[in-house]
């Protein structure tokens, strides 16, 4: 009788371990689901429309416009398989923006923003994704003498506008391997900044394609 009780707490001690160290499909499924931590960083081109400008004497005025680089780095974690929330930088440059009064040169912008990010996979195991953005944006143009015609501004003087910015878009991540990827983002900017307390509000808009590098 004992030796039969001791094989029968034999198998039992063997098929316990077993069974658990051989997931069935639906485990192997789960273990490839998009989750953990998100980091990426991208880089690529934009296109930045900024504020109007005073032309030379006697022109209309301008719109800023121009291209240059763009580029991000977040990161951030799974709130569940498939989606994201986090934090990071968004940047956008347009160079030669301005051209304003003889002997002003071309004027570049400078848009950076620092904000938090949601990004949601159309199903958990897709690689295409749409992204929202929301923070607090600043921009580095020229000088205010060369965006207002006045005598009353210092010539040389760096204008810095400042204000609440968001963004939408999406992408591809193509896998290369279980935790790596890189794809194309393509997202839209906007920002309604000033740079005085008594000027009107400046709507920045910004179009951004980048080729990403993702970790999750």
């Amino acid at each position: 009788m004992s030796r039969e009780l001791t094989l029968a707490l034999l198998v039992l001690f063997h098929s316990g371990p077993v069974s658990a160290q051989q997931p069935g499909v639906g485990d192997r499924e789960r273990s490839d689901v998009r989750g953990g931590l998100f980091l990426r960083a991208g880089i690529g081109g934009s296109y930045l429309g900024s504020p109007q400008y005073e032309g030379l004497k006697g022109e209309p005025s301008r719109t800023a416009e121009g291209r240059g680089l763009a580029w991000e780095a977040l990161v951030g974690g799974a709130v569940e398989p498939g989606f994201f929330l986090g934090g990071g930088l968004v940047g956008a440059n347009a160079e030669s923006a301005i051209r304003a009064r003889e002997g002003a040169g071309d004027q570049s912008l400078r848009l950076a923003i620092l904000g938090a990010f949601a990004q949601v996979h159309l199903t958990p195991r897709s690689g295409a994704y749409v992204q929202a953005l929301l923070g607090l944006s600043t921009m580095v143009g020229p000088n205010q003498s060369v965006l207002r015609d006045s005598k009353s501004f210092q010539e040389g003087r760096a204008t810095v506008w400042w204000g609440p910015a968001a963004g939408v878009g999406g992408g591809y991540d193509l896998a290369l391997g279980r935790r790596f990827a890189i794809g194309p983002e393509l997202r839209f900017i906007y920002a309604p900044m000033r740079w005085a307390e008594n000027l009107p509000v400046d709507h920045i808009k910004a179009l951004t394609l980048l080729v990403t590098a993702t970790h999750r």
